[in-house]
């Protein structure tokens, strides 16, 4: 029996290592030393690790795979999540619903969010956090009143840290939630020119019914910046947060408060117009040490942000938003690429989307609720959110090259894990079924391992011709806008040496991305089979395009593959100009495909490093895609009015070279298309912005410990033999696996993740086995918790001699005990 651990970054091996074992019947054994070796990993680089268990003639007993990202800045590659108040206590963070806040934590974390923002957990805009105070109830919040502990957050902060990531404190940039009774003077506030936010000449004001509920500054204004900057520095100080999550109403027109009634546009600005101006003055009074970024609401204000010193780039994007394809709303799945890449060609910035999902319709004036939307009433029936609609919403986003903010801890007793449905994110109607989360989770690491093809430096749309057909020849990418429904979406990006073609599966059913209408709007495409992507080589001579139809892949997050990226078969024909193109035979697509292609028709493959004499191999995947899914998915892996659709809606409270030997391909390498491990690292202290680290944010299940190691030092790091600072261990044991007959990846909520620590000297892959509750609580100092990973096999599928390795009869009733999770 042999434990292996691969590191392919795309279609390239890294490295390897592997662990063989001898296991007498009924018996257990503890491996050591899976290393992952610095030497092996280059800053702000996504990876994809997996471990696979095998018997002694090869064969797959067990396997997972994740997503694992070494970076030194998050924002880079930003993956937002959200910390809210919990409805099952009137949207209130509290220390007796930490645990539940721990655990979501913990998940969130294996899903790779490397930043959070803390929302509404403030006092009030212009004291978030009183000094001296351990609790207080928000009086503005009339709905649900509100109460925060201090101490609650600031654990919520410190957990944060310890797994890498940083916290970010939500706030209004020029709000002051007492309308009545404001902190500066009025001369300080914005004033609306039409009649938007209350009447032309009087205050900005937001309302809530008859309620106002806050007012606005001008945030050109110096006075109102000094006095936030001050209020923000000190509440970031205090509580250990590491930036400033600025959010906006909206835009609106507005004058001063000596021009207020004034006809003339000219003594006028919008809003917007101060956007750049604000962060910048934030920048400078606050500290380049936090981070600092504004929600322009629906975007389109990308120019007057050019300039600013903003670390990320978020828009909260809504259907009543103009979209950057001319004469539409934000409706299509295409908008939302529009808007994305639009960023990136305007800012170079991956874009942080929030972007709400079904938003249920209830009226609770109505005694019992009364549904005002199909998802309204699928949450009254107790229907869990449409999974499929989510994830194809993640998967355009991401295709796209931005990343869907759509994941939050929220202590709600209803669901393990909560995906935001509204723009109040305390309130979300829909539970989340545990198979979404696990289908997330795939997501995640997918978008992870595959962040450098998908929103790397240099990625771009092509220009070059793409088209999808079916097995009878029927174009199914009838328009390549994404804003057509009933088709296979279909578009090509290109990088430095690769191009990827995105696949997007709207096959019977429409291009909304919203869904407000819940399951009465299916968002469950007609999944396709035998598949022929034909793009263009246009440029390319002969030669070239036979080198790269010899280098086509195809990988998913979906269960068909999960992540597995795989050799796709490919040929050549010439188009009607006697241009070469490649065409590309793809076996399946259930949501979201992505091929990658290489265009460096002249590099050297990587040669993979192993960690044992003797057993170095290939790197390339040459391995042709299969419709059959891996053994291994057979096993158990335990404005104003002149810019009305910028405001926020109102809301409740992705031929062989002859003189080549074929290599062997992944499959044959780790003997799987394997399904996500854990990765994990030792606790370190956060630094905030002055950290420079790489963050190896833990890929796998429910619960794990992070470290962050400076970039320079990891990179450079030699590899060595695991010192007795970090561990790793598996344990091989022959008990019957709990969940051994079952045919497919299930959650299981014990489970604890497999670790990689990064040292000074090396990282290490730690698979983790199920807790002790004692074992889970226990601290961590310079490394994480001593644990092991079980492989169980029943004693009956085993030989009887104990003194001979373990041969198992049925290979899929083994299974990775220790990693199991989603």
């Amino acid at each position: 029996m042999t434990v292996n651990l691969t590191l392919q970054h795309a279609s390239e091996i890294i490295g390897q290592d592997n662990v063989d074992l001898t296991l007498a019947a009924g018996a257990s054994a503890k491996v050591s030393n899976l290393t992952v070796a610095s030497e092996w990993l280059t800053n702000n680089t996504g990876y994809l690790v997996t471990i696979s268990v095998n018997d002694k003639s090869g064969n797959v007993l067990s396997s997972k795979r994740a997503g694992l990202s070494v970076e030194d800045d998050w924002t880079v590659f930003p993956r937002y999540g959200i910390v809210a108040g919990s409805p099952t206590d009137q949207n209130s963070i509290l220390v007796k619903n930490l645990e539940a806040y721990r655990k979501e934590l913990e998940l969130m974390k294996s899903m790779n969010i490397n930043s959070y923002f803390f929302y509404d957990a403030y006092n009030e805009a212009t004291d978030p956090f009183p000094e001296g105070v351990d609790s207080f109830v928000q009086k503005w919040n009339t709905w649900s009143h509100t109460q925060v502990d201090t101490k609650a957050v600031k654990e919520l902060v410190d957990q944060v840290h310890k797994s890498g990531a940083v916290a970010m404190l939500y706030n209004m940039i020029s709000a002051d939630s007492n309308p009545k009774n404001p902190a500066l003077p009025l001369a300080a506030l914005a004033y609306n020119f039409y009649d938007s936010f209350g009447k032309k000449g009087e205050p900005m004001t937001y309302t809530i019914g008859d309620n106002p509920t806050q007012v606005y500054y001008d945030p050109a204004n110096p006075d109102w910046q000094k006095y936030i900057a001050g209020v923000m520095k000190s509440a970031m100080d205090r509580m250990g947060f590491d930036g400033w999550q600025g959010d906006t109403i909206g835009d609106n027109r507005v004058t001063d408060y000596e021009h207020r009634n004034s006809t003339d546009e000219a003594d006028s600005h919008m809003m917007s117009d101060s956007y750049a101006s604000f962060i910048n003055a934030m920048k400078d009074l606050i500290g380049e040490k936090y981070y600092i970024t504004i929600n322009d609401v629906n975007g389109g204000n990308d120019d007057k942000l050019a300039k600013a010193r903003q670390d990320v780039v978020y828009n909260e994007l809504w259907t009543n938003g103009g979209s950057v394809i001319p004469g539409r709303m934000q409706v299509a799945y295409g908008d939302l690429k529009a808007r994305i890449d639009m960023v990136r060609n305007k800012t170079g910035k991956s874009l942080i989307v929030g972007a709400y999902m079904e938003e249920p319709g209830i009226d609770y004036t109505v005694p019992g609720g009364k549904a005002t939307n199909g998802a309204g009433k699928d949450a009254l029936a107790g229907k869990p959110l449409q999974a499929d609609a989510t994830l194809l919403v993640d998967a355009t986003v991401a295709a796209a090259g931005g990343y869907h903010m759509s994941i939050a801890a929220l202590a709600n007793a209803n669901a393990a894990l909560n995906v935001l449905q509204s723009a109040y994110y305390p309130t979300q109607y829909l539970s989340v079924a545990k198979d979404t989360i696990r289908k997330l989770y795939n997501y995640q690491q997918f978008i992870t391992a595959y962040e450098n093809l998908l929103r790397g430096e240099g990625v771009t749309n092509s220009t070059q011709a793409v088209s999808t057909k079916n097995a009878s020849g029927e174009i199914l990418s009838k328009d390549a806008l994404g804003v057509t429904g009933d088709q296979v979406w279909t578009f090509a990006k290109s990088g430095k040496g690769f191009s990827t073609v995105q696949m997007i599966n709207m096959m019977g059913i429409n291009a909304g991305w919203h869904n407000e209408e819940g399951y009465a709007d299916n968002k469950t495409p007609d999944a396709q089979e035998n598949l022929t992507v034909r793009l263009s080589l246009a440029g390319k001579t002969a030669q070239e395009a036979a080198k790269i139809a010899d280098q086509v892949y195809v990988t998913s997050p979906d269960d068909w593959a999960t992540s597995s990226m795989k050799k796709a078969q490919a040929s050549l024909e010439t188009d009607e100009n006697g241009q070469p193109v490649l065409v590309i035979s793809v076996p399946k697509l259930t949501l979201w495909n992505m091929l990658y292609i290489k265009e460096d028709t002249t590099a050297t493959p990587v040669e993979p490093v192993t960690n044992q004499a003797g057993k170095k191999v290939d790197n390339t995947v040459t391995s042709e895609a299969s419709s059959e899914t891996a053994k291994s998915e057979n096993t158990t892996v335990n404005k104003g009015s002149e810019a009305p659709t910028d405001t926020k809606p109102s809301v409740e409270a992705p031929k062989l070279d002859e003189t080549t030997k074929p290599a062997p391909s992944v499959d044959e390498l780790v003997n799987s298309a394997a399904v996500p491990v854990a990765i994990a690292v030792s606790e370190t202290a956060h630094d905030k912005k002055d950290d420079n680290s790489v963050s190896n944010t833990d890929q796998g299940t429910v619960a794990s410990d992070s470290i962050t190691t400076p970039a320079s030092e990891a990179a450079s790091t030699a590899a060595s033999t695991v010192s007795s600072e970090v561990s790793e261990s598996v344990t091989v044991s022959s008990e019957p696996s709990e969940t051994e007959n079952s045919s497919e990846a299930s959650t299981s909520e014990s489970a604890t993740p497999t670790t990689t620590a990064i040292s000074e000297s090396h990282a290490v892959v730690e698979p983790v086995a199920s807790l002790t509750e004692s074992e889970s609580q226990a601290s961590t100092s310079l490394v994480s918790e001593t644990t092991s990973t079980i492989v169980s096999v029943a004693p009956s599928e085993v030989s009887e001699s104990t003194s001979e390795e373990v041969i198992l009869m049925d290979y899929q009733k083994t299974s990775i005990v220790g990693i199991d999770s989603l």
